[in-house]
């Protein structure tokens, strides 16, 4: 497996044999959002998939809809007890069990 940074897109890509994970930095490094998973690519500018150029774009050119940019923004699902999600996201209230199985660091 290998892991290359590209300075000019700022994208990591996770390679292996068969597959690429993609990350990306948005907003002058600020944000970090899932920009790819699936079948191997390479060499591919795929920053048009974290959708930072359209409505409501990104904080530092309108504050004002940060709200929104954050709702619109591919993040991937935060783990237990980080992220914007609140705890109640974490856990499936009816068996206790929360993202990562278990079920003593249960939020609710």
């Amino acid at each position: 497996m290998s892991i290359v940074f590209d300075e000019n897109l700022d994208l990591f890509c996770l390679e292996t044999a068969n597959t690429s994970y993609i990350i990306g930095l948005a907003d002058h490094r600020t944000f970090v959002g899932h920009v790819y998973y699936g079948k191997r690519v390479r060499g591919q500018d795929l920053r048009y998939l974290l959708r930072t150029g359209e409505a409501p774009f990104v904080p530092s050119e309108n504050e004002r809809e940060r709200c929104s940019f954050y709702d619109t923004f591919p993040s991937e699902y935060s783990g237990n007890g980080g992220g914007r999600l609140s705890g109640k996201q974490h856990c499936c209230a009816h068996t206790g069990r929360t993202a990562c199985g278990y079920a003593d660091l249960c939020l609710l």
